[in-house]
């Protein structure tokens, strides 16, 4: 449980391979689903395109509907894989490496003592409503984010504050650099800059929108926002001007399909041209099928449970413990995601700074956790409420992993009563941290 169920190597394969060429070579930029230690996808080599819908354009099935097009509101991997395509960020990861490359800063320099980091931006850049994307734009991108001072702050938000813990302030040293002060030192600083959260806005489109610029984002990546009919499609065209050069593909249409056999179903039929989240039950009928490619890889993304401590059970660390010994992980991966992931030590990734192969785990141990329960008062067992995604973020047969977690917790007393939500639902109900029990 917590953060030592299933885990996987999700690759950042960003969306500038959508500059590259059509479906086929394209679709390999929105990689960011995962089936486990890889992140599965399928595009079809021959698509049945439906009416009206031309060959400079890429359809795209996705598993769960957009949260928000604001980077300081949004969630989930559904979420970032579209906001990418339209915003970029300072820092950025290409391909399957974890080495942490320029994209909107040419250059950057951290002062001796690590307090504080200077940035050189990219000159030339523009966003989508031609406005320049300068030191002073960053400044505010940040500033309306983590500053709850800031006129333009609208928050509380999910995840700004946890990617930078440690952000004091940011200052336009001159048009084109930056520096970020920071309340200590902090080795996440630059790996929290390559994820979504840090995506420059526009000022002027931002100012402009206040709270509804999820509605009418602005940002500086190859494609810009058309629009939003909310869990039925959402619209993106080329920008002209992107500073990498315009993408070939012209239009990119995201649908939210939430169900694994009809996004399948739907690229089997030429609906959709690409899909994500692919249930690995489809693997063997992709491979076999001419018209489809699967593409996979290794991918930064860690499947968990959250264990509500409001749960008076859970208040117990050895409660806890029992919880992480009661679940056959391996279990998981091999009868649900059919190997297509690997298990988790932890939060971070192999071959990224962070990682540690000798962290503490907790192996499939059910007597031990039927001990530790006992231990702690629950010989009986208990009764769990037990909140399970319908989708998710990137996440693949969460249903069915859930199925077989409350099977492995029955097997040690504890009676874990499922209840399946659509992502969005799923998020708020997560964030509202109601009590449980």
């Amino acid at each position: 449980m917590n953060d030592k169920l299933v885990g996987n190597t999700r690759s950042l394969s960003r969306r500038k391979v959508l500059q590259g060429a059509a479906a086929t070579v394209g679709a390999a930029a929105l990689t960011g689903s995962a089936a486990g230690g890889f992140a599965t996808i399928a595009a079809p080599r021959r698509a049945v395109r439906g009416q009206g819908v031309g060959p400079d354009t890429l359809v795209i099935g996705m598993e769960a509907e957009i949260s928000s097009f604001d980077p300081a509101v949004m969630t989930g991997t559904s979420t970032f894989r579209p906001v990418s395509s339209m915003f970029d960020m300072l820092t950025n990861l290409w391909d399957q490496s974890t080495d942490i490359q320029p994209d909107l800063a040419e250059s950057w320099e951290i002062a001796p003592d690590a307090s504080s980091v200077t940035m050189n931006l990219r000159p030339g850049v523009k966003f989508h409503d031609g406005t320049d994307l300068n030191a002073d734009a960053v400044v505010f991108s940040f500033e309306r984010m983590l500053n709850p001072e800031s006129p333009d702050y609208y928050g509380p938000y999910a995840f700004p504050s946890f990617f930078f813990p440690s952000y004091e302030t940011s200052t336009a040293v001159d048009p084109m650099t930056v520096r970020f002060d920071l309340t200590q030192p902090d080795a996440t600083f630059f790996s929290a800059l390559v994820w979504n959260t840090g995506s420059i806005v526009s000022p002027t489109a931002a100012r402009a929108a206040g709270q509804d610029f999820q509605n009418a984002p602005v940002g500086a990546g190859p494609f810009k926002f058309v629009s939003w009919q909310k869990d039925v499609l959402t619209t993106m065209e080329a920008f002209p001007d992107y500073w990498r050069g315009a993408a070939k593909l012209q239009t990119l249409l995201w649908k939210p399909i939430v169900e694994e056999a009809a996004r399948f179903n739907q690229l089997l039929s030429g609906e959709v041209d690409f899909i994500v989240s692919l249930y690995p039950q489809f693997v063997p009928a992709i491979e076999s099928n001419p018209d489809l490619q699967l593409i996979q890889g290794p991918s930064l993304h860690t499947w968990w449970c959250n264990l509500n401590m409001n749960f008076e059970p859970f208040k117990d660390v050895k409660v806890r413990q029992a919880m992480n010994h009661a679940i056959d992980r391996q279990s998981l991966i091999t009868n649900v995601l059919q190997g297509t992931a690997v298990e988790s030590n932890g939060w971070s990734w192999p071959d990224t700074w962070s990682y540690a192969d000798d962290a503490t785990t907790y192996p499939y141990d059910p007597e031990m956790a039927m001990a530790l329960m006992a231990e702690a008062g629950y010989a009986n067992g208990f009764d769990l409420p037990y909140l399970v995604p319908a989708s998710g973020s990137g996440m693949v047969a969460p249903k069915e992993i859930a199925t077989a977690m409350q099977a492995d917790l029955a097997k040690v007393g504890v009676r874990a009563k499922g209840v399946s939500y659509e992502w969005g639902e799923y998020r708020k109900r997560v964030q509202a941290g109601a009590p449980a029990g």
